[in-house]
């Protein structure tokens, strides 16, 4: 059974922490001492710091009780338990807690509130139509996040009716806050702007949040900057800056760049027709990765600059031996350094990792930790990972009735492979 201690060890310093160390607006009244006690202890030890939340909840405190929730969310085993993970959110989000508010609303947005609440399940309009109204209380109440979410479920039409407009407002809000969406928020109203069909249509806004969105750490904007550069759309036309553009993307580990530049040779499209350059650089967009010394470099500039993709591209390179010696270690250090940032991809090849026992010892306690911790960001792939450590019982006892709680949540994030096991599971 995995315990506490090492999930609060490895994990929770380096990624819950920093958020509950945004303003403490919601600690107030009784119960502040303990939620603080509370937190201070979490940073060692969850079994010591569950009591202080507890109490802290129970004094009324909205921090106290949001926190408490997350224990319920968050613990492995027989404490892991979303119903009262869900009560406490929903006591925490009385007292105006943002944070649960939008727990609740991902909670109905994945369907859960609605099994939790009935044994059928509320309709999907219905879990839809509430999600949408605790983000919007969150929205209103000031919190970036909460802007995120909104502003993508009217970009993406899924939970209402598509509105690229009210979703640029959102997505404009967010900006002015504290966002941890940052460069997604960003790639996202360039997204908008580029839209020939969207009613906020705007190719010189779009060029612009691109460069806004590399600037904030989204490498995918490089391809987009060239594309502008080379249809001259947004600004004025340059081939040369087109190819500087996608030479970066191919460089930063991403084979779509190198495509790029070979179709402006092969057709002369903004330079001379060259067979021979095109040939080149269509060999190079053939490979699985770029494998120079120049993109390792590139990537390692990036990783300096505390950008996780490059790490976790560059953690796929030591493992595969692309461009470096293959050195499992180094891949396993460089998903730690990506998951200490906060990256819930990195997370989750961290505990794959471990599970393989692969760059670091095999470990199926700290695998499910990582893959906990994955999950809470998300991360669908991870979710469904946890269906199997509970089917398999690896790093947990078995149980089979967690793992298929867990595949829901991860089907609810659109796993694909979670939907199967919930198929086979009712067979």
């Amino acid at each position: 059974m995995l315990s506490m201690p090492l999930l609060i060890k490895y994990v929770l310093p380096l990624l819950l922490l920093p958020c509950c160390l945004i303003s403490n607006a919601n600690a107030r009244g009784n119960g502040v001492a303990e939620y603080k006690k509370g937190m201070k202890l979490l940073r060692w030890d969850g079994d010591t710091a569950y009591p202080y939340f507890k109490e802290s909840a129970r004094l009324g405190n909205a921090e106290g009780m949001y926190w408490f929730g997350v224990m319920y969310a968050i613990r492995p085993g027989p404490h892991f338990d979303i119903a009262r993970a869900a009560y406490w959110y929903e006591k925490a989000a009385a007292e105006g807690n943002t944070r649960a508010m939008i727990a609740i609303g991902d909670l109905c947005r994945d369907g859960i509130m609605g099994y939790l609440n009935n044994d059928d399940g509320n309709s999907k309009a219905e879990d839809f139509r509430l999600a949408k109204q605790w983000y919007l209380k969150a929205a209103n109440a000031g919190d970036a996040e909460a802007y995120f979410h909104l502003a993508r479920i009217y970009q993406n039409g899924k939970l209402v009716d598509k509105n690229d407009a009210e979703a640029l407002r959102w997505y404009l809000k967010a900006t002015n806050g504290k966002d941890r969406f940052s460069f997604s928020t960003k790639m996202n109203i360039a997204q908008l702007y580029e839209n020939p069909d969207s009613a906020v249509y705007d190719t010189q806004k779009a060029f612009e949040w691109y460069q806004k969105a590399y600037e904030a750490g989204a490498t995918n904007a490089l391809v987009d900057i060239g594309n502008a550069y080379q249809r001259g759309e947004g600004v004025k036309q340059d081939s040369g800056k087109a190819l500087y553009f996608y030479k970066k993307y191919y460089q930063a580990g991403f084979r779509l760049g190198a495509e790029r530049i070979s179709k402006m040779y092969q057709r002369g499209d903004g330079v001379p027709q060259n067979d021979s350059l095109a040939r080149k650089w269509a060999k190079k967009a053939s490979r699985i990765l770029p494998e120079s010394q120049e993109s390792i470099q590139e990537k390692q500039r990036l990783v300096a600059n505390g950008n996780t993709r490059a790490m976790i591209s560059l953690a796929f390179d030591y493992n595969a031996g692309w461009g470096v010696k293959t050195d499992h270690k180094m891949a396993a250090e460089l998903y730690k350094k990506a998951a200490a940032l906060g990256d819930n991809h990195a997370m989750r090849f961290l505990a794959e990792a471990y599970e393989r026992g692969e760059g670091v010892p095999e470990d199926y306690s700290k695998a499910m930790l990582y893959y906990q911790m994955a999950a809470i960001s998300g991360n669908a792939a991870a979710m469904t990972a946890i269906g199997y450590m509970y089917d398999m019982g690896h790093g947990v006892e078995q149980d089979g009735a967690l793992a298929i709680r867990w595949w829901k949540r991860a089907a609810g994030h659109g796993s694909s492979m979670a939907v199967y096991e919930l198929r086979q599971a009712n067979k």
